[in-house]
């Protein structure tokens, strides 16, 4: 997982350089669809990335299918190229390839039993992203990006322009994040729902993260002037780790249904 996250975490970076052109940064993108393109066919690149050499005897051993590492990077290569969403749709594809699909390689390596865990990897991959987006609704609009679909903006009568400037009212705003947070709550309830029973044990650092974000929602929900701030919402330290505290022991103890949705 460490490996992963490294690749992950190193193609979100490149697609987030806003001081590099971005011929380069697709440049880069190409290379590491190249390296990781490799390893999946069981061939090391050459001259690999330390990443790729660290990430590579994984991808073996768990099979890791290159079909969900090529959409992360083209996720990563939407960034370079999109700044709006008209659609719930065409949003919900951003979604599944910067998230989901990360989701569904992670899977592979916790282990299931049943195909039910892919609607798992995917809902809970939307619902995570779908919080980041409207975690990070400030900070984008500081880089010129919208993620919250227009199709929603127009149906609350919310300018482009008042995103970016943030001078939307505290109705508007109010009215913006409870549309995003019931977004967000359908899918962490499906997530909550689909995964079978006998695969929940090995999901536990997946269903953390879930409570996370899940916890980190309701935060959002419940200050949504918060958003104007330049600094992003978070969980207190202490509070997430006694998260953690507390999913450790309900697993020890054979409690297994999510704390989200």
């Amino acid at each position: 997982m460490n490996a992963l996250y490294a690749f992950c975490r190193k193609v979100d970076d490149i697609a987030d350089e806003a001081q590099k052109p971005v011929d380069e940064r697709r440049f880069q993108l190409e290379n590491w669809r190249r390296q990781i393109q490799a390893v999946c066919l069981g061939e090391m690149p050459e001259k690999p990335h330390p990443i790729i050499v660290e990430l590579a005897p994984w991808v073996a051993k768990y099979n890791l299918p290159q079909e969900h590492f090529e959409s992360l990077i083209q996720g990563m290569e939407m960034d370079l190229s999109i700044d709006r969403y008209d659609t719930w749709k065409a949003l919900s594809e951003y979604c599944y390839r910067v998230a989901s699909a990360v989701g569904l390689l992670s899977i592979e390596i916790f282990g299931y039993q049943y195909a039910s865990a892919h609607n798992y990897a995917y809902h809970l991959g939307q619902a995570l992203q779908l919080t980041n987006i409207l975690r990070d609704v400030r900070h984008d609009a500081e880089l010129g990006r919208i993620y919250v679909p227009s199709e929603l903006l127009e149906r609350l009568s919310i300018s482009d322009k008042a995103i970016l400037s943030m001078t939307l009212s505290t109705e508007k705003l109010k009215e913006l994040v409870h549309a995003m947070v019931q977004e967000a709550t359908n899918h962490y309830s499906k997530a909550s729902q689909c995964l079978h029973r006998e695969d929940r044990p090995s999901m536990v650092a997946a269903d953390l993260m879930g409570q996370i974000y899940w916890h980190l929602l309701q935060k959002i929900s419940a200050y949504p002037e918060a958003l104007r701030s330049s600094k992003k919402i978070k969980l207190h330290k202490a509070y997430k780790g006694l998260l953690v505290v507390k999913s450790g022991l309900r697993h020890r103890c054979g409690w297994h249904a999510p704390l989200y949705g």
